[in-house]
């Protein structure tokens, strides 16, 4: 079975001083080469003195699949199905019990509800620093964002329509430059 790219993996049975070394570093699947047989394998050096710059202390391995185990971390996080959980490796019981929990996408709809009826001005509805705002895809996008969050078919909130009336009320006098500037 090849392993795709990208994967988290751990070095094993390496022979000799130097692969003795490497024997249970974990490191990164960057290719996979049909010719040979062997994959790219990116190890960076974090202890490294120069940690944090980019190509100083990595170290690129061709390894063969003989040499090479997914890490428990990367088994951990395929198993996971949905793809919509947040995914803790290696955290143990802690993550056991956040899996137990359901997050509820409507309370994220009511924080923004909540957030749209506490703006002071047109500027906080829309989450933008109150200045002049000349690029007016900032307003767009900015207003797309809420409108999502608060649109009455997305939220089953009772106050989701006067919320998006509101946000659509401050997008209108945004978009006027004249309003704006009040």
């Amino acid at each position: 079975r090849r392993f795709d790219d990208h994967k988290k993996i751990k070095i094993v049975c390496l022979v000799g001083e130097e692969g003795r070394q490497l024997n249970g570093k974990t490191g990164s699947i960057e290719g996979f080469d049909p010719a040979t047989g062997l994959y790219r394998v990116k190890i960076v050096q974090i202890s490294a003195p120069n940690a944090g710059l980019k190509a100083v202390n990595q170290q690129i391995l061709h390894l063969s699949h003989q040499n090479i185990e997914l890490h428990r971390d990367q088994v951990e996080k395929d198993a996971v199905t949905n793809g919509d959980e947040i995914v803790l490796l290696g955290a143990g019981e802690a993550k056991k019990k956040l899996y137990q929990v359901r997050l509820d996408p409507q309370y994220w709809y009511d924080k923004a509800i909540d957030r749209v009826f506490a703006a002071k001005n047109d500027f906080e509805v829309l989450d933008l620093a109150p200045h002049l705002i000349e690029d007016r895809s900032v307003l767009k996008k900015a207003y797309r964002k809420i409108s999502l969050a608060v649109h009455p078919d997305k939220n089953q909130h009772p106050q989701a329509a006067d919320a998006f009336r509101k946000v659509y009320g401050a997008f209108e006098t945004l978009m006027d430059e004249r309003q704006m500037r009040r």
